[in-house]
């Protein structure tokens, strides 16, 4: 879907065409990902809603994201993204689930 237009609105049209229903989980984002989906007319058919969890604790105890895996890979890892996206379909029943996750703002990161 890159360099074809807006993104969010690919995700609708997809969804829609799919008869789908998505989730989001969100970390860095605080929400973003979820408001730029529902900022669109129409995102009711599809989008059933998301969870911001920026703490460990959360993403263990809303998403289930398993303590080991945070401990052993860390919450900044595709390993944990894709727990958090099943995580959010098991709790709200979606079809499909998106997460992000990372390190927010200029002061977070590291230069690797």
């Amino acid at each position: 879907m890159r360099d074809k237009g807006d993104l969010a609105l690919q995700v609708q049209e997809t969804c829609v065409a799919r008869e789908l229903t998505l989730a989001v989980a969100e970390s860095c984002t605080g929400g973003l990902l979820g408001g730029s989906l529902t900022a669109l007319s129409g995102s009711s058919e599809y989008f059933l809603g998301g969870v911001i969890a920026y703490s460990n604790d959360l993403k263990s105890g809303i998403l289930n994201v398993p303590i080991p895996l945070l401990e052993s890979e860390g919450a900044v890892s595709g390993a944990v993204a894709q727990a958090m996206a099943k995580g959010v379909t098991v709790i709200t029943g979606a079809d499909c689930g998106i997460s992000v996750t990372g390190i927010a703002g200029p002061t977070g990161g590291t230069p690797e």
